[in-house]
């Protein structure tokens, strides 16, 4: 209103307050000070201020070496980090959302920090009490941003793979189905997928979704690979070795594959692709015999 009325003093001769043009002027100017210096106090604010605040508070997240070389005690450092990448994804500007995925992640994987035999009791309570802060915190994240994200395959997944890494194979398989279901053959999803799957020892499920990927990319030897293990466990090896030689492929022999075989018990199997391997690459011999006689001595329970 208060720009309209500036325009008007400035186009008809200053017909506003009193008819008196350069007093309406100064009177819309005067008025209009306060409200610009506001606006652009907050453009500066949202636009830029927060920006960078974001992106600093995402840094100090990440940067843990930097931390510990301050002198700060590990639990500190994961309290640190907890309360920046809480401070950046709250800002909720573009960058937050960089923030929510690293946050994730970083927490995820910092649960696979062993403490040292050496650490004291007390250090180790505050570093395990640290932890679980942590893992909270970015459960509480997911819980408050499931409703927004339902429906992004990319949000859905990193929840996934948060999940599968903190053992929570449950929710895992819960946000990973429906990552799929919008997304059926996005691999990533589903190579965490069948990883849940097997951790909770659906076997079935997970040769099902395993083999449909392969098939689905049947040259690439992640996907390969992946299936013959969960076909191992799901107890149908000949059946994926039958699959693969549809397809003028032959079973990998790896220590992926192998120790599956172990597993499952399936020993036999597995002293006849190392022996069918040595054939193949004689000048690796007496490494394919220890493990040959590793393969016996746990199929006579030794």
């Amino acid at each position: 209103i208060l720009v309209l009325a500036y325009i008007v003093a400035k186009t008809h001769g200053g017909t506003v307050y009193g008819g008196h043009k350069k007093m309406g002027e100064e009177m819309v100017t005067w008025l209009l000070a306060p409200i610009m210096a506001v606006f652009l106090f907050v453009v500066f604010y949202n636009i830029t201020y927060k920006t960078f605040a974001t992106n600093r508070y995402l840094i100090s997240g990440m940067d843990v070496r930097r931390h510990i070389n301050q002198q700060m005690s590990f639990a500190q450092v994961l309290t640190l980090q907890k309360d920046a990448f809480r401070a950046a994804i709250d800002l909720n500007v573009a960058g937050s959302e960089e923030a929510r995925e690293q946050f994730l992640q970083v927490s995820a994987k910092m649960t696979q920090v062993q403490i040292p035999p050496s650490v004291g009791a007390a250090d180790r309570q505050e570093i395990s009490q640290a932890l679980n802060n942590l893992i909270l915190e970015a459960r509480k994240e997911i819980e408050t941003s499931y409703p927004r994200y339902k429906n992004d395959v990319r949000a859905l997944s990193i929840f996934g793979m948060f999940f599968n890494l903190v053992g929570d194979s449950a929710n895992a398989e819960k946000v990973l189905q429906e990552a799929l279901t919008i997304s059926p053959y996005k691999q990533i999803t589903a190579f965490d997928l069948i990883r849940a799957y097997l951790t909770q020892k659906k076997y079935d499920q997970a040769n099902d979704l395993s083999k449909k990927i392969f098939l689905a990319a049947p040259d690439f030897e992640t996907a390969m690979k992946l299936y013959v293990v969960c076909a191992i466990y799901d107890g149908k090896f000949g059946e994926a070795r039958a699959t693969l030689a549809s397809l003028n492929k032959q079973i990998p022999v790896d220590g992926d594959v192998l120790s599956a075989l172990v597993e499952a018990k399936q020993y036999d199997t597995a002293i006849g692709l190392l022996v069918d391997l040595k054939q193949k690459q004689p000048a690796l011999a007496s490494q394919i015999d220890s493990y040959i006689s590793s393969v016996i001595a746990k199929k006579n329970g030794k």
